[in-house]
């Protein structure tokens, strides 16, 4: 029997309308009626600007809750999950990188490096959720000896991690579009991303740098 709890909290999809379903969108507004997504899918005007202004909104909510060093530091976010270990076309290509593609350009992180990213699955996930689970704590355990990182997460309230990866001074772009938009939110505000690509021979061809 599946006693897995799937996420209806897509929120990279949300903004980029790919949702896929009006009762998609009232089950992410239901389920987590107090978070970013739930706001901005009842505004009328859906932008970037307005997105924005809710994530400063919920970023001062909650400024007493963030690691003090926060604005000092490199976030990593880590697509974990289904996409480790499933099967479906885009759990395929939301793969995490190697983690040596992460360890090879790690002097660029700085001396604080905070992961985000948990085991994430919804209803279009494989079903195949023992193994993703057990490939995904393997592959953070196994990152967070590599980089030498902090894993943070906070069950209080839904949007932690994407406010960790607005708020540091360097995010590392992760796969998905919840990953791109917290880079397309940064961006807005005039903050630095990095996003990686697999390992190669060049080393100016390993990340590429969003001002």
């Amino acid at each position: 029997m599946n006693t897995m709890k799937l996420s209806s909290y897509r929120l990279g999809d949300l903004f980029y309308g790919l949702l896929g379903s009006y009762a998609d969108v009232n089950a992410l507004i239901k389920e987590n009626p107090d978070s970013i997504g739930a706001s901005y899918a009842q505004q009328s005007s859906k932008n970037m600007d307005t997105f924005v202004k809710i994530v400063q909104l919920y970023m001062k909510k909650y400024q007493n809750e963030f690691p003090i060093d926060i604005e000092m530091s490199t976030v990593i976010h880590l697509r974990l999950g289904d996409v480790v270990a499933g099967n479906t076309w885009h759990e395929r290509i939301k793969r995490p990188l190697s983690i040596n593609s992460y360890s090879k350009v790690k002097n660029a992180f700085g001396e604080k490096v905070y992961v985000i990213g948990n085991h994430f699955f919804c209803k279009t996930s494989s079903e195949n959720y023992a193994e993703g689970m057990k490939q995904s704590k393997l592959y953070l355990e196994e990152f967070m000896k590599s980089i030498d990182a902090e894993h943070i997460s906070c069950d209080k309230y839904i949007d932690y991690d994407f406010l960790c990866g607005v708020k540091c001074n360097l995010f590392v772009q992760g796969q998905g579009f919840y990953s791109k938009l917290i880079v397309e939110v940064r961006k807005h505000l005039g903050l630095r991303s990095i996003y990686l690509t697999e390992l190669t021979d060049d080393v100016d061809q390993r990340y590429k740098i969003h001002d």
